[in-house]
């Protein structure tokens, strides 16, 4: 699963196979099945499964609140593609 993070609104949006916008709609993400495409003043953010999985057998055990490790994958990662700022149709 990958996350998109506008820096400019703030906002966190699953990446899908339809095109998905932040709150303020400066950037937008999405993904065909190979590649992640991403617009704007977008970050992609990659939740680490085996943290979040270690999380949450921490969270039945204890109730307590659980942070996860999570990647900020650059522009450049492979399978990221960062795309100008102009809408796509």
């Amino acid at each position: 699963m990958k996350l998109l993070y506008c820096r400019e609104c703030k906002d966190l949006l699953k990446i899908l196979r339809s095109k998905e916008s932040c709150d303020c709609g400066k950037c937008e993400a999405w993904f065909t099945g190979k590649k992640f495409f991403v617009r704007g003043p977008g970050v992609v953010l990659c939740p680490s499964n085996a943290s979040i999985k270690k999380a949450l057998d921490e969270f039945d055990k204890t109730g307590s609140s659980r942070a996860i490790e999570t990647l900020i994958l650059p522009a450049k990662a492979i399978g990221v593609v960062h795309l100008s700022s102009k809408k796509r149709e």
